[in-house]
C-alpha cells in the first residue's frame, strides 16, 4: 500500500535511499512501537540522515537529523505537503 504511486523518475531516486529491512506487512512496525528512540537513531547511524522503511504496510521515507529536519520544518520550497500526508489517515473522516 502507498500513499501515491511514484513514475519511473521518481522510483529510480527512491531506489537509491538507503533501506531498513522489517518484517513482511508489518515492516518496522514493531520496532517503532516498542522502542521509537533508540530504533530513530539507530536507522539514523546505520543509515544517515534519509532512509525508506515499511510501517503496517506504508512505504515511508524518513529524515533524521538537524539538516534534515530544519529543511522539512521549514519547507521553504513548499516541497513537503502536511495535507497529502494527513489525507490518507484521516480524510475519511472529515
Amino acid at each position: 500500500m502507498s500513499i501515491f504511486t511514484p513514475g519511473r523518475e521518481a522510483q529510480e531516486m527512491l531506489d537509491r535511499i538507503p533501506r531498513e529491512p522489517g518484517l513482511p506487512v508489518l515492516g518496522n512496525t514493531l520496532s517503532f512501537l516498542f522502542d521509537p528512540i533508540n530504533t530513530g537513531v539507530a536507522m539514523y547511524r546505520k543509515h544517515g540522515a534519509v532512509v525508506r522503511g515499511k510501517g503496517l504496510g506504508i512505504n515511508a521515507v524518513a529524515l533524521g537529523g538537524p539538516d534534515a529536519l530544519q529543511l522539512v520544518l521549514r519547507n521553504q520550497d513548499s516541497a513537503f505537503s502536511n495535507s497529502q500526508g494527513w489525507e490518507f489517515f484521516i480524510g475519511r473522516f472529515f
